[in-house]
């Protein structure tokens, strides 16, 4: 099982960067590939030191035969899977605004429907389910903590973002931000 966790952590990275760049090519984003001048400051050394606490608990996995906890795994792994769709539905729904980094185009538009609809930060949201999938897929508690680390440097610019948003568009996002959940999409609509 060492070694499906590990594929599946490498896969993550690879299919996430791969697509990532993809769409937003496809979309006609600016900004696609070029992280540069756009991290909100400590986002870069979190997910850094993240990454290198998951790479060392990736490489810590045995091959331990498969146990009771098989399904639990499989289930992380269609967690990481399903992670990763809602972080890419999230960038093709953005289409042009979308951007590498905590950045507003000067033709930017407040995108509030379809999964926006439900959540603000559906690209943030999808990884933190991935997180949440890797670490079932390798039951491993550096992993875990590796995963909470990286995921802390998106929670700079998750701020950053809401920031430049609200600056821009004013009532409408404080309105919108009112309505509309940060991540996880609410199960019972508020009554206004």
């Amino acid at each position: 099982m060492g070694a499906l966790a590990a594929a599946g952590f490498f896969a993550y990275i690879v299919v996430f960067c791969v697509l990532q760049s993809l769409i937003g090519s496809l979309r006609g984003a600016t900004n696609h590939l070029s992280l540069r001048g756009t991290e909100v400051p400590g986002e870069a050394f979190l997910k850094f030191i993240g990454m290198t606490i998951w790479t060392i608990g990736i490489f810590r996995i045995g091959n331990e035969s498969i146990d009771s906890l098989y399904a639990l795994r499989i289930a992380g792994l269609l967690i990481v899977v399903t992670g990763l769709a809602v972080s890419m539905l999230g960038q093709y729904q953005l289409g042009s605004n979308w951007a590498g980094g905590a950045v507003l185009h000067a033709n930017h538009q407040l995108v509030t429907t379809g999964i926006y609809s439900v959540t603000r930060h559906p690209m943030y949201g999808g990884m933190l389910l991935s997180g949440i999938g890797l670490c079932l897929l390798s039951l491993d508690l550096l992993i875990g903590l590796g995963g909470f680390v990286f995921l802390a440097g998106f929670a700079f610019r998750v701020f950053a973002e809401d920031y430049l948003l609200e600056h821009r568009f004013g009532g409408e996002h404080r309105a919108y931000r009112a309505q509309t959940p940060m991540f996880i999409p609410r199960l019972l609509k508020r009554s206004s």
